[in-house]
């Protein structure tokens, strides 16, 4: 009996310095002002802009896409990587090999000059070209759009962190923009960086079993599966990762956004981000239970009903 006592005592010594230490290095949370563009539900957001084959648009973040999403989206997603130079691009994957012609090679090891003198794939429109964040900061400003910026990549993070604030501070655009990412260290640098600026820990469904699956782990994903769904838990719980990260809105495949977790986050002062959304029906359900943003490649399907 003893012992069981000592265990016990052990427990509850460790949760009591688990609870210390998470209010220690929680990061503040920005209460987000009455009227702010986030609390407004229903808000159509083009993903990588708008993907439609249909109607010509089969890559995402390029300024084409961008360009054809702004007739329906109230915002726009975009993803952003640094060059071996320095410059903010807007591109997706971490290597070019599946979107560019030529060499596979990561983002971060190109110079913006090799990037320019390479072909998207699937358009092959020789004119098309990997724009810059300040391409789609211009458009955006110009169209009236409010702008969620994905933070992309695992390494640099601070300096990267630093180069996109910086782009949109001089743009005057840090109030029209939310930062996003999969990466919990570049919500951490933005929070730390710039305590007002809106920000979503990306809620992931399967971050360990899809590296289980990539490098041959077969035999582990049965424990990759249960480390995804409590990973997954923990960024939908606005008291666990978007309270230690300090985020304002909780961002998941749709999904997971059900009733309950849209009352936990307006019970936290949180809004929620559901991704990515292209079916009818599913935008319709989203949008009955108040859902703030619904991220689409269409942005043209209807979205207006709250029923079928």
């Amino acid at each position: 009996m003893a012992d069981f006592a000592h265990a016990g005592t052990a427990v509850a010594a460790g949760a009591a310095a688990a609870a210390v230490l998470f209010k220690c290095f929680a990061l503040h949370r920005p209460e987000l002002p009455e009227g702010h563009w986030l609390l407004r539900e229903g808000q159509v957001v083009g993903h990588r802009g708008c993907r439609i084959p249909e109607e010509g648009c089969v890559t995402g973040n390029t300024m084409s896409a961008f360009r054809r999403a702004t007739e329906n989206s109230m915002a726009l997603e975009l993803d952003v990587q640094m060059t071996e130079c320095g410059e903010i691009v807007v591109f997706h994957d971490l290597r070019t090999g599946k979107i560019l012609d030529g060499e596979r090679k990561r983002v971060t090891r190109c110079t913006y000059d090799e990037l320019l003198r390479r072909t998207f794939i699937r358009t092959g429109d020789e004119k098309e070209r990997v724009p810059t964040l300040s391409d789609v900061v211009a458009l955006a400003k110009a169209e009236g759009l409010k702008l969620v910026v994905e933070l992309k990549g695992w390494l640099n993070t601070r300096r990267q962190t630093e180069a996109v604030l910086a782009i949109l501070g001089a743009e005057g655009y840090l109030n029209e923009c939310m930062i996003i990412s999969f990466n919990p260290a570049h919500i951490y640098t933005v929070r730390s960086l710039s305590p007002t600026l809106p920000t979503a820990f990306i809620a992931s469904d399967d971050a360990f079993a899809h590296h289980a699956r990539k490098y041959g782990l077969r035999a582990l994903l049965p424990l990759a599966w249960a480390a995804d769904y409590i990973y997954r838990q923990a960024a939908l719980r606005p008291s666990l990762l978007p309270a230690l990260l300090g985020s304002t809105t909780i961002s998941a495949h749709y999904p997971n956004i059900t009733s309950d977790v849209v009352a936990r986050a307006r019970r936290a002062g949180l809004t929620t981000n559901a991704w990515t959304v292209n079916c009818q029906q599913e935008a319709w359900r989203l949008r009955a239970l108040g859902v703030n943003l619904i991220t689409t490649d269409k942005p043209h399907i209807n979205f207006s009903r709250a029923q079928a």
